[in-house]
């Protein structure tokens, strides 16, 4: 998936939401209502030109502004978030951004952050996990990128010290870690190294991962061993360290 296919996909989703439920909360006026009352001056006027219009005619501009119009009887109707049209207003802001994109393309992390936002908002009003999921592996993929920016940034973390009855697990040059087993450990403290661990890792890899971390702390373990073998810290080999104490 790439942004433009996104963008399609996404307007695809908005229309066939409106198509399906604004008749049922409208009645038989609901084109003039909820649909060209609603839009801007402008926006009814190219959709006045159509001969047959219907909802898949209108651009994502026009989509998001009727969700955000109507979002008040839609939440009531059919159960919706109120607080949905916080994502309606921060998707407006999105299509903005990419409708004026500078030369140097977007930001990745705003792209991000938008992808994330779309999911949120379609998890609301779509019952369509394919298109979902794919947001997620395209988020994965903006990721890898994030990571692949700062691959020219030299790692050079100091030991971390878990306990001090726990060996030090020694990072030299970014390429990983030394190996570690339970059988190294004091047997009164290995109920407490994963938390341990886990806390240390973070705090260690805020400086280079910071936009891997929302995904660190609402993945499971598998997750991130999925997103570290897509990235250029895949050298890290997080999963050898974990294995026997879990």
């Amino acid at each position: 998936m790439n942004l433009d296919s996104f963008k399609r996909d996404l307007a695809v989703e908005l229309a066939e939401s409106l198509a399906k439920n604004l008749p049922e909360i409208g009645g038989g006026n609901w084109w003039e209502i909820y649909v060209l009352n609603e839009l801007t001056p402008a926006q009814r006027y190219q959709v006045e030109l159509l001969q047959n219009p219907d909802m898949y005619q209108l651009d994502m501009a026009a989509l998001l502004r009727l969700y955000n119009r109507n979002w008040s009887e839609l939440a009531i109707k059919k159960h919706y978030q109120k607080d949905g049209v916080n994502l309606v207003r921060e998707l407006i802001a999105a299509r903005n951004r990419w409708a004026h994109e500078p030369a140097s393309g977007h930001e990745l992390d705003d792209l991000y952050r938008d992808l994330d936002t779309a999911k949120r908002f379609l998890s609301i009003i779509s019952l369509k996990k394919d298109f979902i999921e794919r947001i997620d592996q395209y988020r994965i993929e903006i990721l890898v990128k994030l990571a692949n920016k700062k691959e020219d940034a030299h790692v050079n973390l100091e030991p971390i010290s878990l306990h001090p009855e726990i060996p030090e697990i020694k990072v030299a040059d970014g390429t990983g870690f030394n190996d570690l087993s339970a059988e190294t450990l004091p047997p009164h403290i290995q109920a407490q190294f994963k938390s341990v661990l886990a806390k240390k890792l973070i705090l260690a890899l805020t400086s280079e991962l910071r936009l891997l971390l929302p995904v660190i702390l609402s993945s499971m373990i598998v997750d991130l061993e999925l997103l570290l073998s897509q990235s250029k810290f895949r050298k890290l080999r997080l999963m050898a360290v974990l294995p026997d104490i879990i």
